[in-house]
């Protein structure tokens, strides 16, 4: 199986929809990574068009938010999959839940796990990291996240 495949995806912005070369994989069905503009990409929810979590300058931080986004998904047995009104309620109803990839917080001076809550408000902070460390680790930390995807059992339909 092809982790990621070439799409067109319809975006939203101010000035309507529009098509923007993406790319998408049968890991994480309903989400895409968008070349929305020159050297920007996003993670895009595919039925409505609209962007989740911030946009970044570089392909293997969106590679990065997109694979956690599938595991979380895959872990969880939820689908991104769905009509945007069922989203929130979708990701309210595993924000008490541990993120499924090494993310630790410190809470009242204890580290502890981070929680999906966590990880969705820290979505839209973009590409802070970037200039600190090589792209490569991103895409090969993303890649190795969408593969432990494969691995695990389909969700129910």
């Amino acid at each position: 199986m092809e982790i990621l495949k070439e799409a067109t995806v319809k975006i939203k912005t101010e000035h309507g929809e529009i098509e923007r070369p993406a790319m998408v994989s049968d890991l994480c069905p309903g989400l895409a990574i968008c070349h929305c503009t020159f050297a920007r990409f996003n993670v895009t929810h595919v039925k409505s068009g609209t962007k989740i979590g911030a946009t970044f300058k570089l392909f293997g931080d969106a590679l990065l938010l997109f694979s956690k986004l599938a595991t979380i998904a895959k872990d969880n047995d939820i689908s991104w999959d769905v009509d945007q009104s069922k989203i929130l309620k979708t990701m309210k109803k595993i924000y008490d839940s541990p993120v499924p990839f090494d993310s630790t917080v410190i809470y009242m001076g204890k580290e502890r796990k981070q929680t999906c809550k966590e990880f969705f408000q820290g979505m839209q902070f973009s590409d802070l990291h970037s200039f600190m460390d090589d792209e490569a680790d991103r895409e090969d930390e993303a890649l190795h996240l969408l593969e432990k995807c494969k691995s695990k059992p389909e969700l129910a339909e």
